[in-house]
């Protein structure tokens, strides 16, 4: 009884310890890559979730890969659809200050 809590306890830990290693990896990766990209979409998600970013941005960027960037809302916002921005390396979200009127 008292190993069968131990092992469910173990095991929940390894779960948590396993789900955040991934979630670290994928931002630090994300982080390295710097890209251009259109604003295609600019969306609130609907599903009801403990998670601060409700928002979803999906740009098209110059190769033709869609990124999808959940945030909040104050920046999402900031970005037009439409509009081109550019993702520096080391940053999380494309600068809301290089964004121009994309004609293409």
């Amino acid at each position: 009884m008292i190993l069968d809590l131990l092992a469910d306890i173990f095991l929940a830990f390894g779960d948590f310890l396993v789900i955040g290693l991934i979630g670290w990896f994928l931002r630090s990766w994300n982080r390295k890559q710097e890209w251009f990209g259109v604003v295609i979409m600019n969306k609130r998600r609907r599903a009801h979730s403990l998670s601060k970013y409700r928002y979803a941005v999906v740009f098209r960027t110059e190769n033709g890969r869609r990124k999808r960037l959940r945030m909040d809302e104050s920046c999402a916002s900031s970005y037009k659809l439409g509009w081109r921005y550019r993702k520096r390396r080391g940053k999380d979200f494309p600068d809301p200050d290089s964004g121009m009127e994309f004609f293409g």
